[in-house]
């Protein structure tokens, strides 16, 4: 009897086991995967940890005085995030994030797109490294609740040296076959063609880390990741309608 309600009990847990969104091969081997802690509940004093990365208490505003190259542009903004990332790798960085930009802003992202996009979906940031005197990302990520297939570029991130990663939606969720969803469920990194890291924004979240990544480029994707796992309106209708798929499939 004792057996049999142990089995019981452990296939319910499998079967409430909440899904990962379906990422690249490049991140089923030498990559870390970390739960995400701290999207729950009050936002108040929230802090955001996955592994041995985490943020400081994410402030929701800051003034259009300090002097950031990108994101100080968009002061009509109606959200704005900003926070210190640290890293497994003792790093950190000051990051400053802005969404549901206005219509006006949109002559302001001139030089890093060059086609018309959904301004409301926009999503821009820049991130300054404490102790690298210089030299910072800006990152842009638009169209960003608009997922209807997989491996679809919608931003990337650049650095005043040049380099670049791209951004691509995923809007794929395992066990659920080729069924997309409406809105992206996760967002993908890629450098010089290859799969980097991965953040899911759906429950709770989860976030995807190569191991033999650079270090600075782990301080960048985990600020990018952090930006998005905090940023508002982005996986509420998503993660109800995920619940309640999986109860009807049960």
């Amino acid at each position: 009897m004792k057996n049999s309600v142990f089995i019981t009990m452990l296939v319910l847990l499998v079967g409430c086991k909440a899904p990962n969104i379906i990422v690249s091969p490049e991140l089923k081997s030498n990559t870390s995967v970390f739960d995400v802690k701290g999207r729950q509940g009050w936002q108040f004093n929230q802090v955001i940890t996955y592994g041995d990365y985490s943020s400081s208490k994410i402030k929701r505003g800051w003034t259009s005085k300090l002097e950031i190259p990108f994101v100080v542009k968009f002061s009509n903004a109606h959200e704005k995030l900003s926070f210190t990332q640290f890293t497994a790798d003792k790093q950190q960085a000051d990051v400053y994030a802005v969404g549901r930009l206005e219509q006006a802003d949109l002559p302001l992202l001139n030089g890093f797109l060059n086609y018309s996009i959904n301004y409301r979906n926009t999503f821009v940031g820049t991130i300054i490294p404490i102790d690298v005197s210089g030299d910072y990302w800006d990152f842009l990520i638009y169209n960003m609740e608009s997922g209807i297939s997989n491996d679809v570029i919608c931003g990337s991130a650049k650095d005043t040296k040049g380099n670049e990663i791209i951004i691509k939606g995923v809007s794929r969720i395992e066990g659920q076959g080729s069924l997309m969803q409406a809105e992206f469920v996760g967002f993908e990194f890629f450098m010089n063609g290859q799969s980097v890291g991965a953040v899911s924004c759906f429950n709770n979240g989860k976030v995807w880390m190569k191991d033999d990544l650079n270090p600075d480029i782990k301080l960048v994707i985990s600020s990018i990741s952090t930006s998005l796992l905090v940023k508002h309106n982005l996986t509420d209708n998503h993660s109800r309608s995920l619940i309640h798929t999986n109860n009807n499939s049960r």
